[in-house]
């Protein structure tokens, strides 16, 4: 295996023993330590420019803050941000004699409150002697290596795949991406699946997609309210419009579609109230899926007539590749409660 490299980021003169042990630490756990302090900084490259891509190219992200932060380690961390980088920030707490700068306060308040768009989930712990910042770097990096190579969840049971995908709706705190083919959301509705049967609606929904639909249902209306939480629900038009068109029964086609202009309703008027940070939308395109996307975990679900298997895993980085193609394709594709109506011919 590659040489895990973990990048140190700090002001080097005030926090220089802590750099010390920081590489120290880094080593012993047969990781390789980037400090600049310890490379020849004879360069043909910007120095500032140097820095950044040896974030870029490292595995894990360490922070240490103290009294003040420079701009290249704001750049440096804003970097490891867009690159999608474990992230360890470790800050050395203030004694009374000991003065702050306002801007590394700022910082700070900023990433309490996650008002900034640069923070992502990371690491925080707070230290104030080297003893305590190595045990803590110690552990944190242990840690951050179990995440790294744990194994994804498989599962080969369509209603334990859906159970954990509720389970993923559940723990989502900042973001929730959910692609099924089908719109189930819509039109899942247990008095209709009890009054006519899976036959005569022949949408072949089962008592755990209904209580998906439910629990996703009941996490939209308790969530829509909260500033910084994106959602977004996204479906396959075609795939719904056949699944409509199949169903023989012209009561029961006639209750579905109406239901489905109710929900759609519904769920386009807390997209409104959401300033569209919760967006309801459709595709017109054969695609796969399901796909889920809650915080740092991601669910693939490839579900075929016999055999289905879903995995599941905690990886921020891959979680955040996937979240940013779905949110480029929203911004292209994004769909109002007419268009869906009409594409669905109801």
């Amino acid at each position: 295996m590659n040489e895990v490299k973990v990048f140190v980021s700090s002001r080097e003169i005030e926090l220089m023993n802590f750099r010390k042990v920081s590489k120290q630490v880094i080593e012993k756990l047969n990781m390789y330590p980037v400090l600049f302090e310890e490379k020849n900084v004879a360069t043909n490259k910007n120095t500032n420019k140097a820095y950044i891509e040896d974030v870029e190219n490292c595995h894990i992200f360490i922070l240490i803050l103290w009294k003040s932060m420079s701009v290249p380690v704001r750049d440096e961390y804003t970097t490891a941000v867009k690159e999608h980088k474990p992230i360890l920030i470790f800050e050395r707490e203030i004694f009374e004699k000991e003065v702050r700068d306002p801007s590394l306060n700022e910082f700070l308040d900023e990433y309490q409150l996650g008002t900034s768009q640069n923070f992502r989930n990371t690491v925080k712990s707070k230290f104030r002697t080297e003893t305590e910042f190595s045990a803590t770097l110690k552990e944190s990096l242990k840690e951050e290596l179990i995440s790294a190579f744990e194994r994804p969840v498989r599962l080969y049971d369509r209603s334990k795949m859906y159970k954990e995908g509720s389970k993923l709706i559940e723990q989502a705190e900042k973001r929730l991406y959910i692609f099924q083919r089908k719109a189930t959301l819509f039109y899942a509705n247990e008095d209709l699946k009890d009054e006519f049967g899976e036959e005569d609606l022949e949408l072949n929904y089962r008592n755990f997609e209904l209580d998906f639909a439910k629990n996703l249902r009941t996490w939209i209306v308790d969530k829509n309210n909260f500033g910084d939480i994106k959602f977004a629900y996204i479906f396959d038009m075609s795939l719904t419009k056949r699944k409509i068109n199949k169903i023989r029964n012209e009561e029961a086609r006639s209750r579905i579609i109406d239901l489905i202009k109710e929900n759609l309703l519904f769920f386009k008027n807390i997209e409104k109230q959401s300033k569209d940070k919760f967006k309801f939308t459709a595709l017109d395109t054969p695609v796969s899926g399901p796909l889920m996307i809650a915080d740092n975990y991601y669910g693939l679900w490839i579900l075929g007539q016999r055999n289905s298997i879903s995995i599941y895993h905690e990886n921020e980085r891959i979680s955040s590749v996937l979240a940013e193609g779905l949110e480029a394709e929203l911004d292209k594709n994004h769909t109002s409660y007419n268009d869906i109506i009409l594409g669905l011919g109801i």
